[in-house]
């Protein structure tokens, strides 16, 4: 292809692809036969098309120009003829040398065998005629013709013809041939080269084609696998620069457009571009356009930029610096190399697309803990603010004061919506520092009795005609913030109380294992339902039927206090009567011996 041709395709698929066109790359030994395969693939009913020059040898050979050929082969699709802006003009022959593409050691190696067939059949000379040996000539250019390609076979043709004529054709050591039959033989052995190259290389032609076909397929496979497992954008970039600097001889740098829309041209997968070269991708991402070396714009630049467009738009740019007197690229490759950076366009919006899902879900669950907490707490706080409120009033009527049993029942009240708006904000505040990681263990030694009674004198008012029972136990000293596991357990019992009847028992069990201490409490209440042993340790869950008062927060403080020590905490319904069993377990090692006999 003449450059002009070259650089007038480039711009125009350029064009076609900024326009949103698919542009599909085949490889192919005829061009009608491989628009006849897209055109079945893709199910193609429309076919636009030039109107093609006329070469007289090519069309003949070919019955026909391109156009000729797709009417022929395309019977079922409308074919389209664009008229050209000039008259359509008859290409003659043009003679053109051919290109050796052959290494020399190709011409090496056929020089050794034709010298050793010439002295084998020199050998022979005198046992059989010349004439048949012409024969083994014939065939030891067919043989040359199925191993090498076109150029040695045409060499090793006529380098057998000087040395059957000058050495085996009367008169002997001269290139006189005095009969037609040996004529014959000679013109036979450069039609042999002639068709056996012309077969050879088309045979070697379609092996490169279907081997270039092979590797890029494997390679897009590859990458589509790899895309598939990318974690993140850095290693979408890791994947990209990796599967181009393998296939192309460079390296490159790429650059993806951050949240703000745009390009923070110093994070390059480690590279850094020079001044003129960034100001080449600033202009290929704001003008949607390839730019720099082996482009017709900004072509002075060392470096190509190509856009990596998505859906959405331009998603990032390439920056590719070859290495040094490469050749610009191809179409074929540059065909290759936008179909690379698809990919990775609909990779780099997968990743935009999971990111945005997960923010509008974090959103929606923000939103929804939101609302409940702000219910909850509106009713959990408007509850004792109300009781206040009328407790006080009523106590401003000299009726009530001077009636000491209505004062002694109001003085309660107010007490119990008091201590109860207390529990409410000190468990609001006891969430927050435990979400934040800001609550700091103070760890001391002490017996877990000592959290009973601390906690039995808190809840004192709570329990009502309900009996709480400590189960004989030795004394079990652990390490651990008092104030903390005490709120814990007092949590725990608080909850039983309000899930048990009034006259039940709770009891509470302190047993130690091998290397954890744990706390038992057992209820007679309704027990849980079943299959949600864990869910009632979340924020703000409550049980079905569950009596008004308490944010659902109780147990989720628990949870949380009890893996600040590194343990763990459980709950299953009782198997002996109806009720549940709520255990603590904190790790448990053996007390200085000062300190056991302190206590003893």
């Amino acid at each position: 292809m003449r450059k002009e041709d070259h650089d007038l395709l480039q711009e125009n698929l350029s064009l076609a692809r900024q326009l949103g066109a698919e542009v599909i790359t085949i490889a192919g030994t005829y061009v009608a036969e491989a628009i006849q395969k897209v055109c079945h693939d893709r199910n193609v009913t429309q076919i636009v098309i030039g109107r093609p020059d006329r070469r007289f040898l090519k069309d003949f050979l070919a019955r026909g120009t391109l156009l000729d050929q797709l009417v022929r082969m395309t019977s079922k699709i409308d074919i389209h003829v664009i008229r050209a802006g000039r008259v359509p003009r008859y290409r003659g022959w043009h003679f053109r040398w051919p290109t050796l593409s052959t290494e020399w050691t190709a011409y090496y190696n056929t020089f050794l065998f034709v010298i050793a067939t010439s002295f084998f059949c020199y050998a022979v000379l005198p046992y059989v005629g010349y004439q048949a040996l012409g024969s083994v000539f014939l065939l030891a250019i067919l043989t040359v013709a199925s191993l090498t390609s076109r150029g040695p076979i045409i060499f090793a043709a006529t380098f057998f013809a000087f040395i059957w004529n000058f050495f085996f054709i009367p008169p002997t050591f001269t290139l006189v041939i005095s009969s037609w039959e040996d004529f014959m033989m000679v013109l036979s052995f450069f039609v042999t080269a002639s068709v056996g190259g012309l077969l050879t290389s088309r045979i070697r032609r379609q092996e490169g084609i279907l081997q270039n076909r092979e590797e890029q397929t494997r390679l897009l496979y590859e990458l589509v696998q790899d895309f598939s497992g990318a974690k993140d954008l850095s290693h979408i970039r890791d994947i990209l620069v990796s599967t181009i600097e393998r296939q192309f001889k460079g390296s490159c740098a790429i650059f993806f457009v951050e949240k703000n829309g745009k390009i923070e041209w110093s994070d390059g997968h480690g590279k850094k571009l020079e001044e003129k070269d960034l100001a080449v991708a600033q202009w290929a991402f704001e003008n949607n356009k390839s730019a720099g070396w082996s482009t017709l714009t900004l072509s002075g630049s060392s470096c190509l930029c190509l856009p990596i467009r998505g859906n959405t738009g331009v998603v990032g740019i390439l920056a590719f610096i070859p290495v040094k007197d490469q050749s610009v690229l191809s179409i074929e490759k540059e065909n290759f190399l936008e179909t690379v950076l698809s990919q990775a366009a609909i990779t780099f919006e997968r990743f935009q697309l999971s990111e945005a899902a997960e923010n509008a879900r974090l959103y929606k669950a923000s939103e929804t803990l939101h609302q409940t907490l702000l219910n909850s707490v509106s009713h959990e706080l408007r509850t004792p603010i109300t009781a206040l409120i009328g407790s006080a009033t009523a106590l401003k009527d000299e009726t009530t004061i001077t009636d000491p049993q209505a004062r002694v029942a109001l003085t309660d009240e107010l007490v119990r919506s008091a201590h109860r708006l207390d529990r409410v904000v000190e468990n609001l505040l006891d969430l927050s520092r435990l979400q934040k990681g800001t609550l700091q263990l103070k760890k001391e030694w002490f017996d877990l009795a000592d959290v009973y009674s601390w906690v039995r004198a808190d809840l004192k008012d709570e329990l009502g005609n309900r009996t709480l029972e400590l189960l004989k136990s030795e004394p079990i000293l652990v390490e651990a913030d008092f104030l903390l596991l005490s709120h814990a357990v007092g949590q725990i019992l608080l909850n039983a109380i309000k899930y048990s009847l009034e006259g039940s028992k709770v009891e509470v069990e302190f047993l130690k294992d091998m290397n954890c201490a744990r706390i038992l409490v057992r209820d007679e209440g309704s027990g849980i339902p079943i299959g949600m042993e864990n869910q009632i340790f979340e924020k703000f869950f409550r049980l079905p039927g569950t009596p008004s008062g308490g944010l659902g927060l109780g147990l989720t403080i628990v949870n949380n206090i009890v893996e600040l020590h590194d343990g763990k905490v459980s709950a299953r319904n009782r198997t002996d009567k109806k009720g549940s069993i709520f255990e603590i377990s904190i790790p448990w090692r053996q007390a200085p011996a000062a300190l056991q006999e302190a206590m003893k």
